[in-house]
């Protein structure tokens, strides 16, 4: 049985026993070489769940506020994004049946607009610290795990950088595709506080994107969902790969590690988080 049909029974059996009210996968997209999230409820409809090089969401985006109890499909990055969520209060893990799958891997999208394929692997996953997730309820392997971490690519100056933030258009894709943004009140697209104005001055991207880097930092996943739904393909996922070394080297804190529960432990203590 393939990775999809086992996908596709799990998600059946599920739905027909009424063990969740809803399944989140993926389906083919409208494109080629795509695929979208996809929300089945019922067990009719589960012929529709795919898996392949071009599941690119990180449907953990999803969980916060849904209704009832939910079934979700995760990659490795996926389930560390989980994991946070689950930590900082955002999602009640009884209420998830969290299938993992065993990721090789995904395709970059290419240029918005372009018809040129890249059969290449995306630059995150080639820095890849978990190719299965930490949390599951049920496991699919595929064979395809690689080996972690390697391929690292090389770095920026602050000049190429800040080259690669002019062409930021604003549109606020980063933070309506990740996980972690989930703060009611932006200090980066609200008023309280105003941290970056409305009128997208150029002076004004460093600002934005070195807050939202700021803001993820020690908690991104790397799941490359920013940088997939940017138009413009500004490589975020690097920069906040090189912010996450910076504070597991000074604070020895690493996504998904006892460390780190420790540490949001700490916080939830002081009432930066509400427990």
């Amino acid at each position: 049985m393939s990775a999809e049909e086992r996908i596709r029974s799990i998600a059946k059996g599920l739905l027909s026993r009424r063990e969740v009210d809803c399944f989140i996968g993926f389906r083919a997209g409208s494109i080629q070489r795509s695929s979208r999230p996809y929300f089945v409820r019922d067990e009719s409809e589960v012929n529709g769940l795919v898996w392949n090089r071009y599941c690119r969401n990180n449907l953990t985006r999803y969980l916060a506020g849904m209704k009832g109890k939910v079934g979700v499909l995760v990659k490795g990055c996926d389930g560390l994004a989980l994991a946070q969520l689950i930590a900082e209060n955002q999602v009640n893990r009884g209420s998830i049946y969290v299938v993992a799958v065993e990721c090789g891997g995904i395709e970059p999208p290419g240029m918005a607009y372009s018809d040129e394929p890249d059969h290449g692997l995306a630059e995150h996953c080639k820095r890849c610290r978990m190719n299965i997730s930490p949390i599951y309820d049920a496991i699919i392997e595929t064979g395809e795990g690689r080996q972690l971490g390697t391929g690292i690519g090389p770095w920026m100056s602050p000049d190429e950088w800040l080259a690669e933030f002019r062409t930021c258009t604003r549109c606020l894709a980063c933070i309506r595709s990740c996980p972690l943004c989930y703060c009611t009140e932006c200090a980066l697209n609200g008023s309280k506080p105003w941290l970056v104005s409305k009128l997208g001055l150029q002076g004004e991207i460093a600002t934005f994107h070195l807050v939202r880097a700021l803001h993820m930092a020690g908690r991104c996943s790397e799941c490359g969902a920013c940088e997939m739904a940017c138009p413009a393909r500004i490589p975020l996922t690097r920069l906040y790969h090189l912010i996450n070394e910076k504070v597991e080297l000074e604070l020895g804190y690493s996504l998904g590690s006892k460390r780190g529960s420790e540490l949001v432990g700490v916080i939830k203590a002081a009432g930066a988080i509400p427990g």
